[in-house]
């Protein structure tokens, strides 16, 4: 009988998040006909885009042992600059370059004043939200950059590929991208590795400063491109945009079994996270559930499957 239980409680651990997944969808399904049908889950798909690219950055993060809380902001700065520099001058090129610029510096700052410097991840990257929020309040005077005609927005915002939207088709790729740098490249085996031990990984040999850097400035790349897909989807750069999302993009994560002292977290099961709470979100707004209550629920479910993966480490 012990070993059954055994056996059951590592079924759950294993399959938690499918287990999660299929009730939601099978009591949404019951209680509202309209939850199960392609444009709905294509409208799911696409509200997660942008949590769910941030949260891969949120993922590397918390494999080597860190935390970010600044990467909504990043993600408002990215919205920002894109609209202005796209009511300036007409190149796409132009607005890369600009922005992939401006990913690493702030990846670059954020890494080395964490790495070097030995200041905790969540106090420096707590300053460089509060220092972006600001300077976007200053320059915009807090109102929302208007007036945005490009193709560009066109097609990331609204164009569909085989009935997909292009955001979704984007969020996919990213998803894949971060999945073959976590598994197949050096890179991502010392992420794991200094989020298991980090101190190992120093007397092993392993660039630590170098590599955490590099983390900092994924994740900065990874919040400019949740900025992209938010500019192209309202039309507008909105510094005041997405104020709170770092705390759903931790949510996904540890949902998704990582777990904030770092080593441990999957892409697949990140997005499972995402898409967990997407799916809670979506069909308690089709229940008409007052959102207070909704609050309530997400965070039990947080908790739920939390306590399923308790003693993983």
């Amino acid at each position: 009988m012990k070993h059954k239980n055994i056996k059951i409680k590592d079924l759950i651990k294993e399959y938690g998040l499918y287990i999660i997944l299929f009730i939601l969808v099978l009591v949404f399904s019951i209680f509202t006909e309209r939850f199960l049908t392609f444009s709905n889950l294509i409208n799911i798909l696409k509200r997660i885009s942008i949590t769910g690219i941030l949260s891969l950055g949120t993922l590397f993060v918390i494999i080597s042992g860190g935390i970010d809380i600044s990467v909504g902001a990043i993600a408002a700065l990215s919205s920002v600059v894109m609209a202005s520099f796209l009511l300036q001058i007409d190149s796409v090129i132009g607005l890369v370059l600009l922005l992939l610029s401006i990913a690493v510096v702030i990846g670059l700052c954020v890494g080395i004043i964490i790495a070097k410097g030995k200041v905790p991840p969540i106090i420096t990257t707590l300053a460089v939200l509060s220092i972006i929020r600001g300077a976007l309040m200053l320059v915009t005077g807090g109102f929302t950059v208007e007036g945005l005609e490009h193709p560009i927005i066109d097609f990331i915002g609204r164009s569909k590929f085989l009935g997909i939207p292009v955001m979704v088709l984007i969020m996919i790729l990213a998803y894949l991208v971060s999945a073959i740098i976590l598994n197949k490249t050096q890179f991502g085996r010392y992420v794991y590795a200094i989020g298991g031990d980090e101190e190992v990984c120093r007397h092993s040999g392993v660039p630590v400063v170098r590599v955490k850097v590099m983390v900092y400035i994924y994740a900065s790349c990874m919040s400019l491109l949740g900025g992209v897909i938010l500019c192209s989807r309202l039309g507008v750069g909105q510094p005041t945009a997405l104020e709170g999302i770092e705390l759903d993009c931790i949510a996904s994560v540890i949902l998704g079994g990582a777990i904030l002292s770092g080593g441990k977290g999957t892409v697949l099961h990140t997005f499972l996270g995402v898409l967990i709470l997407g799916l809670l979100i979506n069909g308690m707004n089709y229940l008409n559930i007052v959102t207070y209550w909704q609050y309530i629920i997400q965070g039990l479910v947080i908790l739920f499957a939390t306590l399923i993966y308790s003693d993983r480490r």
